[in-house]
């Protein structure tokens, strides 16, 4: 009976190793998933910030070429001013 208390005693130690370790292994789990959903949030809005910089684009093009067409278009006059 005391070799059956002895192996009793060395499961439930067992068992509890592998409790703790559970236990540590979910704690774990859950930091890696709040720092996963703090990264998904970051990727969205970083996203987010691409999409509005790529749809701005075409307006700041249509800007940039029309401030050629007039800087352009002052050189022109200006050089006609000095010839004239």
């Amino acid at each position: 009976m005391h070799d059956f208390h002895v192996l009793f005693n060395a499961i439930l130690q067992g068992n509890t190793n592998v409790i703790s370790q559970l236990e540590k292994l979910e704690m774990t789990k859950d930091v890696l998933e709040k720092m996963n959903l703090k990264l998904e949030s970051e990727n969205f809005e970083l996203r987010l910030e691409l999409e509005r910089a790529n749809s701005d684009s075409p307006g700041l093009r249509e800007k940039v070429e029309h401030l050629k067409s007039m800087f352009m278009l002052y050189i022109f006059i200006y050089c006609e001013n000095i010839v004239d």
